[in-house]
C-alpha cells in the first residue's frame, strides 16, 4: 500500500512539472531575436517592421538605391494582412549576397469555429554593404518592386 502511495506521488509531481514546463512553453512563446549582422536576422527585423507598420524601420533596411525608388509611404500601399506565422526555411550565402527562404503562414477566422490557414514561399535576396540590406523588394509585393519605365 505504501509504495503504491509513493508511486502515485512521484507520478503526480512529474505531471504537474510536465504541465508547468508546456504552460510556460506556450506563454512565454516570444521568438528569439536573431542577430542583426545575419541575413536572417534583417529578414526578421523587416517582416517584423511590416507587421507593426513600421514602415521606416523597413524602410532602413534598404540599399540607397532601393530607398530612393522606394518611398517610406510606398510600403503600407499593398500590405498583407492575417500573417499568423513566418520561419526561416533555409539560409544560402555566398560572397556578398544571401538568399533567405521562408515560409509565411496566413490565418483567417471564418466564424468562431473554422480557421483556414494557407503557407506562401518568399524568397529574399540581400545584400552586404557594410551589413545585409536588400536591393530589392519581393514582399509583401510593393507597388516599387520594380523599376518604372
Amino acid at each position: 500500500m505504501e509504495r503504491n502511495r509513493l508511486l502515485g506521488m512521484i507520478i503526480g509531481v512529474v505531471a504537474v512539472v510536465s504541465l508547468t514546463v508546456v504552460v510556460v512553453s506556450a506563454l512565454g512563446g516570444d521568438d528569439p531575436q536573431l542577430d542583426r549582422d545575419t541575413p536572417e536576422g534583417v529578414v526578421q527585423a523587416y517582416v517584423t517592421a511590416i507587421a507593426e507598420e513600421k514602415w521606416a524601420d523597413a524602410h532602413a533596411l534598404f540599399t540607397p538605391e532601393l530607398a530612393e525608388r522606394c518611398r517610406v509611404s510606398d510600403l503600407s500601399l499593398d500590405r498583407r494582412d492575417n500573417i499568423s506565422r513566418v520561419s526561416i526555411d533555409d539560409v544560402q550565402v555566398t560572397d556578398s549576397t544571401a538568399v533567405v527562404d521562408v515560409v509565411v503562414t496566413y490565418a483567417e477566422v471564418d466564424d468562431p469555429l473554422t480557421t483556414s490557414s494557407w503557407d506562401e514561399d518568399v524568397t529574399f535576396v540581400l545584400v552586404d554593404e557594410g551589413g545585409w540590406v536588400f536591393d530589392e523588394v519581393t514582399w509583401p509585393y510593393f507597388p516599387c518592386r520594380w523599376d518604372e519605365p
